[in-house]
């Protein structure tokens, strides 16, 4: 009987660390899918993950293609079934603030507040989710104190992320400073990030760093940003469509 007992233990633990491998196989590949293959993927490993998770990927796709009522939907299904997982309440708040900004602040308060709900209990979950962080950090900055912003805050969190996620952490640091109008902090924090990673893929951090010139009306360096940003990635628009307009400005001055 002991020894029955052992071998239905050990077969569960493996059926378990199975079905989490399928997903985590699945989640790590899912970003690099079309939307349309992804769900093909999830189709195909129905059986092997559970029923919040298969909610969870769906709803992921549907936020990717841009579907955020639906998407929201979804991960709620899946934070009900599993409300433990921090994962799919970071999920959850992206979906929530996507939703948001589709309807609207006005039409639909509500659904900010959820947003900054989820990505409350995701961190509470697990401090070290990264995507959750973002997303609190992010709404701290941009929400108004009414609706639960504080920037203040914000900054020390994209501190804290600094240690999880170099990159994520120093910008999000500069996008505090620049809500806070601490804009030679914020400088030189976009700068460091160039100076430790190079500039590849950076171009979007020079286009933020000419738009902090632009504002101090530093025109020379906000248009040596937009072009630069223009040799990184030529087929940018906010860069193309940010030195138009300087050029513009500059011209009507």
């Amino acid at each position: 009987m002991k020894n029955t007992l052992m071998s239905l233990s050990v077969s569960l633990f493996f059926c378990v660390n199975a079905f989490a491998s399928v997903f985590e196989d699945i989640h790590s590949q899912i970003n690099d899918l079309s939307v349309e293959e992804g769900r093909e993927l999830v189709k195909e490993n129905k059986k092997s993950i559970s029923e919040s998770e298969r909610y969870y990927l769906e709803g992921t796709l549907c936020g990717r293609n841009r579907e955020f009522k639906d998407a929201v939907k979804l991960l709620k299904k899946a934070t009900d079934l599993e409300p433990d997982r921090s994962i799919f309440w970071s999920k959850l708040g992206v979906a929530y603030a996507n939703r948001g900004s589709e309807v609207m602040m006005l039409r639909k308060p509500g659904v900010y507040g959820n947003a900054l709900d989820s990505f409350e209990k995701s961190v509470e979950l697990d401090p070290e989710n990264v995507e959750g962080l973002k997303g609190l950090i992010q709404y701290k900055l941009s929400a108004p104190p009414i609706a639960g912003g504080d920037k203040q805050k914000g900054l020390e969190l994209a501190e804290q992320l600094k240690d999880l996620s170099f990159e994520d952490g120093w910008i999000l640091t500069a996008f505090a400073y620049q809500r806070m109008e601490q804009f030679e902090k914020a400088l030189e924090c976009y700068q460091h990030v160039v100076d430790e990673k190079g500039d590849e893929g950076k171009a979007f951090i020079y286009v933020r760093m000419g738009k902090i010139h632009e504002e101090l009306e530093r025109y020379e360096l906000a248009e040596k940003n937009y072009r630069h940003a223009l040799v990184i990635n030529p087929d940018l628009k906010w860069a193309q469509n940010s030195l138009d307009s300087l050029l513009q400005k500059i011209e009507e001055s």
